[in-house]
């Protein structure tokens, strides 16, 4: 199985420590809802859940990446 020509996307790790859920949880839809294809699909904290992240942030995440899952 090839994966050639799929799509990932990683967030940033700037945005799950500073801010809010909501807003995590908008930028992560925002990135998401701009790939064509969420077949394979990879979301990341991209280098590490920064020390401090607040757990809701993190949780805001994981629960927005899960309404993609085809």
């Amino acid at each position: 199985m090839s994966m050639a020509g799929q799509y990932a996307t990683a967030v940033a790790t700037g945005w799950v420590s500073p801010g809010t859920a909501a807003e995590v949880a908008a930028f992560v839809r925002a990135q998401l809802e701009s790939l064509p294809d969420h077949s394979y699909l990879i979301v990341s904290c991209a280098g590490g859940i920064p020390p401090g992240a607040p757990t809701a942030n993190i949780r805001a995440l994981i629960e927005m990446a899960r309404r993609f899952v085809p």
